[in-house]
């Protein structure tokens, strides 16, 4: 849930009526979790800590099909690409991301059973 003094950062947006412009894709925006990547998917050290993962909800238009983007599908999208934030009250928080910004797909947190500990992204 976004801290309500932060509210005031997010447009409201109504992911069910919505459909994102040309190259946009809506991504379901996850928390961090300590058993984020599991321990499985190694970023190097220039991508530590600028990396955020979510669900894919919806994809426009003008998104190209070999990229392979469907909806329900977790990705990697990056921190500093200047996506937009939104604000749904049935799903939270949701970036609007240009495709080229989604780096790659990853395994769903159920997914992940490796009991390794996450990397710590701040060190």
């Amino acid at each position: 849930m976004v801290d309500s003094m932060r509210l005031s950062d997010y447009q409201s947006i109504d992911v069910n009526i919505s459909r994102p412009l040309g190259t946009k894709v809506f991504i379901k925006w996850e928390m961090r979790n300590k058993d984020i990547l599991g321990g499985k998917l190694i970023l190097p050290n220039t991508h530590r800590g600028t990396q955020f993962t979510g669900i894919i909800m919806k994809t426009g238009g003008c998104v190209p099909n070999e990229y392979g983007m469907v909806e329900g599908q977790r990705v990697i999208f990056r921190q500093f690409s200047g996506f937009e934030k939104a604000y749904d009250e049935k799903e939270g928080r949701i970036a609007i991301v240009d495709y080229f910004h989604v780096i790659n797909p990853v395994p769903k947190r159920a997914d992940v059973e490796s009991g390794e500990e996450d990397w710590d992204y701040n060190a």
